[in-house]
């Protein structure tokens, strides 16, 4: 659907935060919490003509070897249509942006977008999304080989695949031209869970996530999330519905099929409806986290479910957030595994009349209490912040980027690292004022290729646009 552009940060955020998040790309060192400087995505300037642009997801396979996508906009009869792009990081330096190959082809109804994207090394990477046609949403994927992107490929699945409503939520990349992907394709209020996999370079038919027709009696499942460990060994998480309303759900891949899904379990009041997994992260096969939300009459509660040798256990509240009284609300956000029981979460807790962001780290198989994120409190701005993304390279080394935000509207970007188990000061991020200064920003998409070498994503709002940036 087109639509005539308005400064507006707050629904870039919104948006990106239901299709997992913007684009910014940053190196930072743990020990510095000085601001770091941003940067405009090179090469969008001269594409972005309607002034709209943004990163939907980020991923890096080694030290400075990264890709990131999303999209910029182009005007049609004085209509913004935003088309879809992908970036590369060589050698750590960022090369300028380009419209995904053939998408103008497949995009008739001018309105494209790369949601998720994963390298399994450098110059081999996967993505996903949607474009629309004269059906409305349909799902695409594109792949990344020997350091150059092929045509987008149109998803196929079942019958009705095609109707309207379809894209790629989320893609996972074991190993170069192995990889899988979910989402949900459908039309109106109805919608259904699939899974597709690639094998050995070629994507195959999309197929629903088994198990989830038969949970999903209200006719309304998704994907949020897919990680793989290894060809073939991947896990998806997202929600279905059912007479008590949403519901969590995982299921897993195992040696290439994938298995029944399994309706979490978990506190009181978790199967009452609400509950949905945001976030998933596999360390080994059979070895992965989940992380989502269970809302409830007045609240939503954050919650944590661990898989342990193949077996899923039952949900729990994330330490720290519970009781904390009828206004309260918390979620978790994202989750990353870096080694079987050694995890990081983040999210969003309130706090007395405020919601913050916090982090949370898993050792040893158990979760410790939730903290707010060091010197976030000593920010101007202290009314609303959140933990959009994170990512860790190993035990105790992550890195989290979010934004912190004022009742006017303002916001901030920031990240954060952990190292040896410690969650350093917040860095605020000091974006391009080319277009005007900017009073809203936001890091929303992190990737952690090496202990203290992480990059993110971001966007950031002038006076006439919405930028996507990243740091030297």
């Amino acid at each position: 659907m087109r639509r005539r552009w308005t400064p507006c940060l707050r629904c870039v955020l919104l948006f990106t935060a239901a299709l997992s998040a913007s684009y910014f790309a940053s190196t930072i060192s743990a020990a510095d919490a000085s601001p770091s400087i941003g940067l405009e995505v090179p090469g969008l300037a001269a594409l972005n003509v309607g002034q709209s642009a943004f990163v939907g997801s980020i991923s890096c396979s080694s030290p400075g070897n990264c890709a990131a996508g999303g999209s910029f906009s182009i005007m049609s009869s004085q209509v913004v249509s935003p088309r879809a792009y992908v970036v590369n990081e060589v050698s750590g330096h960022w090369t300028n942006a380009i419209a995904v190959p053939g998408i103008s082809s497949l995009d008739t109804g001018h309105n494209s977008s790369v949601v998720s994207i994963s390298c399994a090394s450098p110059g081999n990477c996967s993505a996903g999304g949607n474009f629309t046609n004269k059906k409305g949403s349909q799902a695409f994927v594109v792949n990344e080989r020997n350091g150059k992107w092929t045509n987008a490929l149109k998803l196929s699945g079942p019958d009705a695949f095609e109707i309207g409503g379809t894209t790629v939520s989320s893609v996972s990349c074991a190993s170069p031209g192995n990889c899988s992907a979910g989402g949900f394709y459908g039309a109106g209020l109805r919608s259904r869970a699939f899974v597709v996999n690639e094998i050995a370079g070629r994507w195959l038919k999309a197929t629903d996530v088994p198990g989830v027709d038969a949970l999903d009696t209200g006719q309304n499942s998704s994907v949020a999330s897919v990680s793989c460990a290894s060809p073939g060994n991947c896990s998806a998480g997202g929600h279905f519905t059912n007479a008590k309303g949403s519901q969590a759900f995982v299921a897993n891949e195992r040696n290439g099929t994938w298995a029944t899904a399994l309706h979490l379990s978990g506190p009181i009041a978790f199967d009452a409806g609400g509950s949905n997994v945001a976030s998933l992260s596999c360390a080994s096969p059979g070895n992965c986290s989940a992380g989502g939300s269970i809302e409830r009459a007045k609240h939503s509660e954050a919650f944590v479910a661990n898989e342990r040798n193949g077996t899923w256990g039952i949900a729990i509240k994330v330490p720290g957030t519970a009781n904390l009284g009828a206004r309260a609300g918390a979620t978790v956000s994202s989750i990353s595994c870096a080694s079987s029981g050694n995890c990081a979460a983040g999210g969003q807790v309130s706090i007395g009349e405020r919601f913050t962001a916090f982090v949370d780290d898993e050792v040893g198989g158990r979760w410790k209490t939730i903290k707010e994120i060091p010197g976030l409190a000593a920010l101007p701005l202290r009314w609303v912040s959140t933990v959009s993304s994170i990512s860790c390279a190993s035990s105790g080394n992550c890195a989290a980027g979010g934004y912190d935000g004022g009742r006017q509207g303002s916001s901030q970007a920031f990240m954060v690292n952990e190292t040896d188990g410690i969650w350093r000061e917040v860095v605020t991020i000091s974006v391009p004022s080319s277009g005007g200064a900017s009073k809203e920003s936001s890091v929303n998409a992190v990737s952690c290729a090496t202990p203290n070498r992480c990059n993110g994503g971001g966007t950031y709002l002038t006076r006439t646009a919405s930028q996507a940036f990243v740091t030297p």
